[in-house]
């Protein structure tokens, strides 16, 4: 019997971004838009965040948040990362689902994806 393989378009190289202040606004954008991904959104305890402009003018921004998961407790900072919206108002759209058997290994991807990208987080 024979198996069709389906070919694997290539993976864009990363590069890294021009870092960048955000604003009180984007801050805040990215509050929200990290809270509608957490299980308990009001516990929510933000950490760093660092941002940058890619080369198509689109803003990157990796942050850390410790939130408690669904058994109460908090979690430990965890790094996240997504895009600001070009639009107005600007909104974050945090980047990737990622499936329940795949979750212990989401913060160490997404770290050194914002690593890749040069948005280096402390810890």
């Amino acid at each position: 019997m024979c198996r069709r393989t389906a070919t694997q378009a290539p993976i864009a190289e990363t590069k890294p971004v021009k870092p960048v202040q955000i604003s009180a606004a984007d801050t805040a954008a990215i509050h929200t838009g990290i809270k509608r991904v957490l299980k308990d959104p009001e516990s929510a305890r933000f950490g760093e965040i660092a941002a940058g402009i890619d080369d198509k003018g689109d803003t990157i921004a990796c942050v850390h948040v410790n939130a408690k998961n669904g058994f109460g407790g908090y979690t430990g900072m965890k790094t996240y990362m997504g895009m600001l919206t070009n639009d107005k108002p600007r909104r974050f759209v945090v980047a990737g689902g990622v499936p329940d058997h795949l979750l212990e290994h989401r913060d160490q991807a997404t770290y050194k994806v914002c690593n890749d990208f040069g948005l280096r987080l402390s810890g």
